[in-house]
């Protein structure tokens, strides 16, 4: 009978242990640790532990992007610029666009926030991004609309507790009730000056007549204080029947 051969042995090569972190990376770690307990507890951070927190954020959010199947390109070193602004200035474009443009998934966002200055000027002349920026001053318009109407609603109910409280002025009725003491105080005018006065002055020298109307003037602008007053007074309680507080 013919033998078997031997079969070969294979010499299994043990795995590398994982790499330990660094004293560094410890502290680091522990650093991150202590602000993420300080930031559940909802204590004050220090400037440290928000960057820390910050960056701890990025690279969560970056290694989730990588899962997601999507690497992120690499692009030449004279093609890039680290920041959206940087970008703007180069292209002569808006920080606006860089924004928009990077919302649509645009391929010129690469890794370590680098931007490809070429790919990202193609991707602002293709017609998708020009349909998807001429939408945005109509979105802009409505957000803006929206605001002003919630500040105008909240103005004008602070406004109408003032009136309460007799710190402001209804603007309405106040016109009202000055245009009643204005009418009243012109018909006092006329009927005094017409009616009153005539007869005070008639047949008196140039002397007689200054030292009448001097004291006729006197009684004149206390009647049209009081004409005015009374005059408000009776426009406002009819007012503010017409008109009771919600």
């Amino acid at each position: 009978m013919k033998k078997k051969p031997a079969k070969k042995r294979t010499s299994k090569t043990a795995s590398a242990p994982p790499p330990q972190p660094t004293l560094a990376e410890k502290i680091s770690q522990k650093e991150l640790s202590n602000a993420l307990a300080r930031l559940n507890a909802g204590k004050h951070l220090t400037t440290r532990e928000a960057k820390l927190i910050d960056e701890f954020k990025a690279k969560q959010t970056a290694q989730a992007e990588d899962k997601s199947g999507k690497p992120k390109p690499e692009f030449p070193q004279d093609d890039t610029v680290q920041n959206a602004k940087a970008a703007a200035d180069r292209i002569g474009c808006s920080l606006n666009e860089v924004k928009l443009a990077r919302s649509m998934d645009c391929d010129a966002f690469g890794t370590a926030n680098r931007i490809s200055i070429s790919r990202l000027s193609a991707f602002l002349q293709s017609p998708e991004f020009r349909e998807a920026a001429a939408r945005e001053p109509e979105q802009d318009e409505a957000k803006a609309w929206d605001a002003r109407l919630k500040r105008a609603k909240a103005l004008q109910a602070e406004h109408r507790l003032k009136v309460e409280e007799g710190k402001a002025w209804d603007a309405e009725r106040a016109r009202v009730l000055f245009g009643a003491g204005d009418a009243a105080m012109a018909d006092t005018l006329r009927r005094m000056l017409e009616s009153e006065l005539p007869p005070l002055v008639e047949g008196k020298s140039a002397g007689q007549i200054l030292k009448v109307t001097q004291k006729f003037c006197d009684s004149l602008i206390g009647e049209l204080k009081s004409s005015r007053v009374r005059a408000m007074a009776q426009i406002a309680e009819d007012y503010d029947a017409e008109h009771p507080e919600e």
